[in-house]
């Protein structure tokens, strides 16, 4: 009973890794409005500032694929916790 009780947790966790790994993107689909696969910088600008979208247009030819979102939205995500956690700080 034991091994399945654990057998069934591993399945859990690694379902939920999973889910987050290859979900990556609802944000990624919200934004692409033609869903062409690609975020074109009118579509992109609508959600985030055209500074993001410099950093995000990592090989420059005009769109953003979700291979090059996916290191941009954790990137936003890690300052977006550094900054709950300086606000929490000063109070």
């Amino acid at each position: 009973m034991r091994r399945y009780v654990s057998l069934v947790a591993a399945m859990g966790f690694c379902l939920c890794f999973a889910g987050a790994a290859f979900g990556a993107d609802e944000e990624f689909a919200r934004m692409d409005q033609n869903k062409d696969g690609k975020l074109s910088q009118e579509e992109f600008v609508r959600w985030y500032p055209v500074k993001v979208w410099k950093k995000a247009d990592g090989d420059g030819d005009g769109y953003v694929q979700e291979t090059e979102w996916i290191p941009v939205r954790e990137g936003l995500a890690q300052y977006r916790r550094q900054e709950a956690r300086d606000a929490e700080v000063k109070q």
